[in-house]
């Protein structure tokens, strides 16, 4: 069994390279995003003071492909949850707006989003 930083490096690989893929498959315009932990800065709360909050931040997502999700020109929404805390906000990168959301649902009280496209 491969070690946290080594399963990483191969879930991201195989990631980029399907993210890529829809990127140059001319029959494809739009792609989301959608991972259970976020994986992008903005969908991650941080709270510097609260020392347990801190500590499990790192597992919060893994932002190792924070750049390739943002450089990839269709990619129009990025969609995660697992810190149960809701955000929604746009990104603007390149003349264009990227939907991030958190879902902020919790155990005792599910949540959903809908998305238009």
């Amino acid at each position: 069994m491969p070690d946290d930083k080594t399963f990483s490096a191969q879930i991201r690989e195989k990631f980029i390279t399907r993210l890529k893929f829809a990127e140059q498959n001319i029959t494809i315009n739009k792609i989301i995003v959608v991972t259970h932990v976020p994986c992008l800065e903005v969908l991650i709360t941080r709270k510097p003071h609260d020392h347990n909050w801190s500590r499990g931040t790192p597992f919060f997502g893994n932002l190792s492909s924070e750049a390739d999700i943002l450089n990839c020109t269709k990619v129009t929404h990025v969609v995660s949850a697992h810190t149960h805390i809701a955000i929604d906000t746009i990104i603007k990168k390149y003349n264009r707006k990227i939907r991030c959301i958190n879902i902020g649902g919790d155990y005792s009280r599910p949540a959903t989003v809908i998305l238009e496209l």
